[in-house]
């Protein structure tokens, strides 16, 4: 990706795949970066992995080994000639990295504003805040997927120090209609004759 050339001067601003992780605070390990800021849709594809504080590893690492999983574990920011919100999301997720430790010993990063800079976000920490988000996928079922909706300092995710709301589970367009109608159509549709023997009873 090409350097902003005013990136100081970005106001940082968390708006709103991966495998079903509860709502909440979390510290994430950036594993790779995929530039796709050439197409027409240009965005950064951010393949993070989950610090889990109990096992005292990452949960991820074997899925993340192949890379054909990385839709799984992966959020994007997408970047729009009409306004300055892409801009200000990666502002707060490279403030988010800067703001946490990233080991003992280890140097404090400071992100530079230069060509490719986002592959030295490869490999560092930093806080993410998950949410569920429901929506209605091309056969018209709702269905829930997992948002990276927020990035703040590793130590404010661990410690639950974010404003709850980014952790609010949020409904796409449809969705309430796509819910309205599926009950609808099981309380409209005919109970099916069935026959069970004996053994077939759970009790």
């Amino acid at each position: 990706m090409k350097a902003f050339g005013n990136f100081d001067k970005v106001v940082a601003s968390n708006g709103g795949g991966s495998s079903m992780l509860e709502p909440g605070g979390y510290v994430a390990k950036i594993v790779r970066v995929k530039d796709h800021t050439d197409e027409t849709k240009p965005y950064l594809e951010f393949v993070y992995d989950i610090w889990n504080a109990e096992t005292k590893s990452f949960l991820f690492t074997a899925d993340l080994a192949d890379t054909t999983n990385d839709w799984r574990h992966s959020f994007r920011i997408y970047f729009s000639k009409d306004n300055n919100y892409g801009v200000q999301r990666y502002k707060a997720l490279t403030e988010a990295v800067e703001n946490t430790s990233q080991g003992k010993g280890a140097k404090a990063f400071v992100y530079e504003d230069k060509d490719n800079a986002e592959q030295t976000l490869v490999g560092k920490l930093l806080g993410v805040v998950i949410r569920h988000r429901s929506y209605v996928n091309s056969e018209g079922k709702v269905k829930t997927a997992v948002d990276v909706n927020a990035f703040i300092p590793g130590k404010d995710a661990a410690e639950g120090n974010f404003d709850a709301k980014y952790a609010e589970p949020y409904e796409a367009d449809g969705v309430a209609e796509a819910r309205a109608n599926a009950e609808s159509a099981v309380i409209d549709a005919p109970v099916p004759a069935v026959e069970l023997a004996d053994e077939d009873i759970p009790f």
